[in-house]
This record gives structure tokens, C-alpha cells and sequence, in this order.
């Protein structure tokens, strides 16, 4: 763990690593690499602060096109992160804080994107594996092409009854990819029904008048 004692910038003196009463060293300054069209608008290497150790973390923010992206390089790697348009506004105030405020404005937006990923993809998991328990991943050769498609077919198709179709039409609305086409379906069963119902009643009006005529004996009074 950083044990430099005070506050120590990458590529300043002052670092140490598990025993603050090593001789100090210079933690070496990593910066993230820039794109095509990047333009450099602010560069805060890694450091640590009161409580927070993170010389790992070099943050860059920059200007490509429309938009500003916040670089970060970590030990696991690089990131780009899309933050905004780009407007004057975004640059006053972050030109407006010292270095420290603007590190840690950026160490904040890096871990808060980070975590929100992790949710996405925690939920993202959790749907596969209960599609997967329930059998409803399911798998086609694509006529013509080298690849099989997968698909997860909707709970609509396996809910029974008038709480099921409704607990599923609740899934599809978190699922709104899905949700139009659960409503569609719906809709087209509706229409169906009330198809066959006027036939049905045709049917049973044309019966009846072949009744009164058997009874009537006269087809041509009819």
C-alpha cells in the first residue's frame, strides 16, 4: 500500500510502497495514449491524497469532433469514456479548479461509470441464466451464412393464462426491444378472435335459415 506520508503526484518524489521509512522514490508518470483528433485539454496524472491511494490511475481529458472524453489508464488497461458535447461552458468550469479538484472529479466519474457497467452486466447475466434455466435460449443456422443465430425467447410463449400473459407483458416493459412486439402479437390474437367469431356467427345465421326452409317446405318463400 502507498505509504508516502503526504500528498505525492506521479513523476514527483516522495513515493513509497509498504514501509514509510524506505528511501523515497519517483512513481513513473504513465499517461493514457491519444487518438486521431484528440486535442489534450487537461492531463492529471496518478497520485495519492488523504485516504486516497491511486497512482495507478492517470486521467486525461480531451476534445474529438462534437465531444469530450476523459482517458484513463490503470493497470488493468485503458478506457474512453464519452462525457459530453463539447461547450464552452464544461471547459470554464473545469479550467476554474486546481489540479487536485479536477483529479478527483475525474476519479469520480471513472469509478461511477465503471460500477454502472457492472450492474448492466450482472443484469444482463442474471437474465441469461434465467433464460437458460427455463429453456428459452434458443439457436438457428442462418440459411446461407457460416453462423448460428441465438436468440432468448419470450417468457409470452410460456406463461399460461390471463396472470401469465400480464406478468409477461410486466417483463417486456422493462424489455422494451420486446414489449412492441408482445403488444403487436396481443393485438393480432385479438383481431383473430373477433374474425372468427363473425364467421362462426354467419355460420350459425345461414344454418338457421336452412332450418326455416326444412320446416317451411317452400325454399323459393324464403
Amino acid at each position: 500500500m502507498c505509504c508516502c506520508g503526504k500528498p505525492t503526484i506521479n513523476g514527483t518524489p516522495g513515493y513509497r510502497w509498504n514501509d514509510p521509512n524506505a528511501p523515497a522514490s519517483t512513481y513513473p508518470v504513465n499517461p493514457p495514449d491519444l487518438q486521431d483528433g484528440d486535442t489534450l485539454l487537461h492531463d492529471e496524472p496518478g497520485r495519492c491524497l488523504k485516504g486516497l491511494d491511486s497512482h495507478s490511475f492517470h486521467y486525461r481529458l480531451v476534445k474529438n469532433g462534437g465531444f469530450r472524453y476523459l482517458l484513463v489508464r490503470t493497470g488493468a488497461g485503458d478506457r474512453r469514456i464519452r462525457l459530453s458535447p463539447s461547450c464552452d461552458l464544461l471547459s470554464f468550469r473545469l479550467d476554474s479548479l486546481d489540479s487536485t479538484s479536477r483529479y478527483v472529479l475525474f476519479n469520480v466519474i471513472y469509478h461511477a461509470t465503471v460500477d454502472a457497467a457492472r450492474v448492466a452486466r450482472d443484469a444482463e447475466r442474471a437474465d441469461w441464466q434465467r433464460a437458460a434455466a427455463e429453456g428459452r435460449i434458443k439457436t438457428r443456422k442462418v440459411r446461407g451464412q457460416n453462423y448460428v443465430k441465438v436468440t432468448v425467447e419470450s417468457p409470452l410463449f410460456q406463461s399460461a393464462g390471463v396472470g401469465g400473459f400480464f406478468g409477461a407483458i410486466a417483463y417486456h416493459w422493462n424489455h422494451r426491444a420486446t414489449f412492441a412486439f408482445a403488444t403487436g402479437l396481443f393485438c393480432a390474437i385479438v383481431f383473430l378472435i373477433g374474425v372468427m367469431w363473425c364467421r362462426a356467427s354467419a355460420i350459425r345465421e345461414q344454418a338457421t335459415l336452412r332450418a326455416l326452409r326444412d320446416v317451411a317446405g317452400d325454399g323459393d318463400a324464403w
